[in-house]
């Protein structure tokens, strides 16, 4: 019988880590997490080591990668998206957080692949890539995103994503690195950030139906987004890391939702009206764009399982029983 692979997560904490650190946990994996020095948060469930470091300490990778020789690397730790454009501004704070991204989404996976490069090149490594990678076009109500698409970044934190897929296709083209880019469409979870469009939406919605709603204002309820199940998005990473060729693939549902459909998702079931609670700033439809998640179904075998509506319920869900929890 063959040994339960190991697998390395950065990311252990966010959302598509714990998620992917379960997925391998039921699978009998040993699932090696990383945390940043001084992160004194206990390990998810199922992660059996902790390496306290981060990507972009070259030794500290190159330490990891050695002494846990792990069969899977998944490089999903990331600083995301300003609500600026650093690279366009002189606000110091933002030109900071702009390094910072370009360091941990771009340097980490140069890391990751020169430490696998010269002691491990058996493992596979994916890193998470992201659709803010593409742009809409103008001129088309929609424009589709498969792997083939020209990259135009429109964050600084895509910038250092973009960087990090080059860096990946070198290392697979020139050295026979297993290595793959993961270009990840939005994808939700009851472990979403409060940062996120989504789940204020479903803070507000637990709110009112306990009684204490709390003020939210959208910008455009008509912008539509391509969004899936967070734990169908890290089944596909998982999938591509045993690929017996790995390339980067597009994860996404294919499928665009209106923001006034998940505020319909996440009030109606509660029986109330969104437009009670809700301010908007605008209704307008603009240009969107949508994944072809084709190359990951046919060579795959992957398949979105769950549209949006259970998800969002899941997500009020654990909201109400956040709110309702006693205060000390």
């Amino acid at each position: 019988m063959k040994n339960p692979p190991t697998v390395m997560i950065t990311g252990i904490h966010g959302m598509d880590g714990r998620l992917l650190g379960d997925f391998y946990y039921r699978q009998g994996a040993r699932v090696i997490g990383w945390a940043r020095p001084g992160d004194d948060r206990p390990p998810p469930p199922g992660v059996v080591a902790m390496v306290a470091g981060s990507p972009e300490d070259e030794q500290a990778v190159k330490q990891a990668i050695v002494t846990h020789r792990p069969d899977h690397v998944f490089h999903l730790a990331a600083v995301h998206h300003s609500s600026q454009n650093p690279l366009l501004g002189g606000d110091i704070d933002a030109v900071a957080l702009s390094a910072s991204m370009w360091r941990l989404n771009c340097l980490g996976a140069v890391n990751f692949i020169n430490a696998l490069v010269h002691h491990h090149p058996t493992a596979t490594l994916i890193c998470a890539g992201s659709s803010q990678m593409y742009q809409a076009d103008a001129d088309q109500d929609i424009t589709v995103i498969d792997e083939g698409t020209p990259i135009v970044p429109r964050t600084d934190y895509a910038v250092g994503k973009a960087a990090a897929l080059s860096a990946l296709k070198f290392a697979r083209q020139n050295y026979g690195l297993r290595a793959a880019m993961a270009i990840l469409f939005n994808h939700e979870s009851p472990l979403r950030g409060p940062q996120f469009v989504t789940r204020k939406i479903t803070q507000a919605a637990a709110q009112a139906s306990l009684g204490h709603p709390s003020p939210l204002d959208l910008m455009n309820i008509a912008a539509r987004v391509d969004w899936s199940d967070a734990y169908d998005i890290v089944r596909g990473m998982a999938l591509m890391a045993v690929a017996e060729n790995p390339k980067d693939y597009v994860l996404g549902s294919g499928r665009l939702y209106e923001l006034r459909q998940i505020l319909t998702m996440a009030f109606a079931p509660l029986g109330l009206d969104w437009q009670d609670f809700v301010t908007i700033q605008a209704d307008k439809s603009e240009p969107a764009f949508v994944a072809n998640p084709a190359a990951a179904k046919g060579d795959l075998g992957w398949q979105p399982t769950v549209d949006m509506a259970p998800v969002i319920t899941a997500m009020v869900a654990a909201d109400q029983l956040k709110y309702q929890a006693p205060r000390f």
